[in-house]
């Protein structure tokens, strides 16, 4: 078997492996399904998954999902419903939610039990996915039930997580089913990193517009109760959108409008929140945003309307920084449908999935954007590594049957790897597990780097001469062990008379014999050894120039 044969010769399973015997009777079965809706978007993603912090593998089965961890990627225990369209592990892996036709269904990852069962829920519209919205420790769950009127009051529901038992606003005779009544409620959604911190978006009514608020929400003696931190009217909106910021510092509402778009960036503070306007130009229309996680950068596609239908790029890209004030970094030409940042990083990746193209961007440190590598290939999907140093795009073959194929490159955009794979379904890289430190301790490790770069050399020489000191050592023991044995049979071989044994053997062996009978037939100059002893000195030196 040649080496390609090797590469590409289909995988066997191992006996013990079960999750491989599952893909590989997958793969054997020669059919690739769908998938589920899983994680916060509301698309349809082909499984198996990963966790949010890649412990676990979930897997679709016709009896419900399984879930595979530890060192073996063994089985963990199994969700048995049927008819399951979605799930979503919460933020910290300690739940997993579980959509089915029917209901709504809360586990404990951690016992493998069933909390509760929802009912009462819209489950046809899938553009209300996430059902569930956990916070970021994992200690509460919001469930919204918006509105059907603009303006009639919506129900908002606080979940302890651990009971999902609902926690009531006031202490009344008769509890409520609802924690909040909210004018107008369609949405909320949790700040990604401070625990209690929520965005709420409400549709007031004719000629009083949308309106966001920002709030915590405080627990005591399982009492809740808000405490808004900034609120802002949007009159003449049409919808609002939220995204927050991965590190939860700033929030960004889409203002859609009749004939323009808006954006209010809203910079998160302990107590309150100030507002910067971005304004649209009028004949473009806002496409995609994308925050970057790891910094105070943000990107942004405007369409131009008057060129669309056109033949090349249509679009515009911009480039903001929002660490201080808003400012706009650069403004690029582009086909681009969809941007990447970088998990950590400055890089950033703009695509057109449908004319296969990838452009990769850099910021360096002089806060300026740079235009890297290019690239023209097959591709439907995109994804960066969590440490974000390699962007990997695919070709699956449950969006195109030919050229299934997958391609890895650096940070920069240049190609490290290209594979062609039979019936590729999607690539997926692991997530990292959390950080050991908090921030506070990391900003703190920051602060005192050279303070702890000094300890840490002198903690490395420390060491390095304990292991040479205990290396000389070993070796010392080795020798006195060595000296020792070699006295020893020196020792026995004299009181055995070993020795001379030894010597009567040598003289009386063959081999001895022949040596003196072929010493004594040759010339006595033929048996003395010689030295030839010859000396190198100057006789003569003259100059040639």
């Amino acid at each position: 078997m040649t080496l390609k044969d090797e590469l590409y010769r289909k995988p066997r399973a191992l006996k013990t492996d079960s999750l491989g015997q599952w893909t590989e009777m997958e793969r054997r079965q020669k059919k690739l399904g769908a998938g589920l809706i899983y994680g916060p978007l509301t698309a349809v993603r082909p499984m198996p998954a990963w966790s949010t912090f890649g412990r676990m593998i979930i897997s679709q089965h016709t009896g419900g999902l399984k879930l595979w961890g530890g060192r073996q990627m063994s089985l963990l225990f199994e969700v048995p419903e049927l008819d399951i369209n979605a799930f979503l592990v919460s933020p910290q892996e300690k739940y997993l939610v579980v959509k089915t036709l029917n209901d709504v269904s809360v586990w404990d990852i951690r016992t493998a039990k069933k909390i509760r069962t929802l009912g009462g829920l819209d489950l046809v519209d899938t553009e209300k996915w996430p059902i569930t919205r956990f916070s970021a420790g994992d200690s509460l769950v919001a469930i919204s039930h918006a509105s059907l009127e603009s303006g009639a009051p919506g129900k908002l529901f606080i979940y302890r997580a651990e009971t999902m038992r609902v926690l009531q606003a006031s202490a009344t005779t008769t509890p409520m089913s609802h924690t909040f009544t909210v004018p107008g409620l369609k949405t909320v959604e949790w700040n990604p990193v401070m625990e209690t911190q929520m965005a709420v978006v409400m549709e007031l009514g004719a000629n009083q517009g949308w309106k966001v608020t920002i709030q915590d929400i405080v627990v005591k003696d399982n009492l809740v109760h808000e405490e808004i931190i900034a609120q802002r009217n949007f009159l003449q909106a049409e919808r609002l959108d939220l995204l927050w910021h991965p590190q939860g510092t700033h929030l960004v509402v889409k203002i859609t409008k009749t004939h323009t778009t808006e954006y209010a960036l809203f910079a998160i503070g302990t107590r309150s929140a100030a507002v910067m306007q971005l304004q649209v130009e009028k004949g473009l229309s806002a496409g995609r945003f994308a925050w970057q996680p790891s910094g105070p950068h943000f990107a942004v596609i405007f369409e131009d309307n008057s060129k669309s239908g056109d033949i090349g790029s249509t679009s515009e890209m911009r480039i903001y920084n929002i660490k201080k004030q808003l400012k706009l970094l650069g403004r690029y030409v582009t086909n681009a449908t969809h941007l990447f940042w970088a998990p950590r990083g400055a890089r950033l990746v703009a695509t057109n999935y449908s004319k296969s193209t990838l452009h990769f961007y850099g910021i360096n440190d002089n806060g300026m954007v740079v235009q890297l590598e290019k690239h023209s290939v097959p591709v439907t999907d995109t994804a960066w590594d969590p440490t974000g140093r390699f962007y990997a795009s695919w070709v699956s073959a449950l969006k195109s049957a030919a050229d299934n194929q997958f391609r890895i490159f650096d940070l920069n955009g240049r190609e490290l790897m290209n594979k062609q794979v039979r019936q590729l379904s999607h690539f997926s890289w692991r997530p990292l597990a959390p950080p050991v430190l908090t921030a506070e301790e990391m900003k703190k490790v920051r602060e005192n780097l050279s303070e702890y770069s000094q300890r840490y050399e002198r903690e490395l020489k420390e060491q390095e001469e304990r292991e040479e000191e205990e290396l000389r050592r070993v070796l010392q023991d080795k020798q006195a062990k060595y000296i020792k044995r070699m006295r020893d049979i020196a020792r026995y071989h004299r009181d055995k008379g070993l020795e001379n044994q030894r010597a009567e053997l040598i003289a009386s062996s063959p081999w001895s014999r022949l040596w003196a009978r072929r010493m004594k037939s040759l010339p006595a100059e033929e048996t003395i050894m010689h030295e030839d002893v010859t000396e190198e000195r100057i006789v003569q030196r003259r100059a040639l120039n």
